[in-house]
């Protein structure tokens, strides 16, 4: 994130930034750091279904629930090579 809490908070606020996509996100944490309840601030992670599922599982061995503000948004990667 480039944004400084202080600056992000902001965009919030003054812009009406409703939603943070973190595109490859693997074992990214920010969903579970984020201080904004749902109707405010959505998150979206953009991955692989097989490192999503990876992830998933690690947060439930370790108890930790999804927050209802996350959205997981499973994305494959194979590309066809145009002929």
């Amino acid at each position: 994130m480039g944004e400084t809490k202080h600056e992000f908070g902001r965009l919030i606020r003054q812009r009406g930034v409703r939603q943070y996509v973190v595109l490859g996100a693997g074992l990214d944490t920010f969903a579970y750091r984020n201080q904004y309840p749902e109707h405010l601030l959505r998150v979206f992670e953009i991955d692989h279904p097989v490192t999503q599922k990876c992830k998933l599982a690690r947060l439930r061995e370790m108890g930790i629930a999804v927050p209802a503000s996350l959205t997981f948004a499973p994305v494959g990667t194979s590309i066809a090579c145009p002929r």
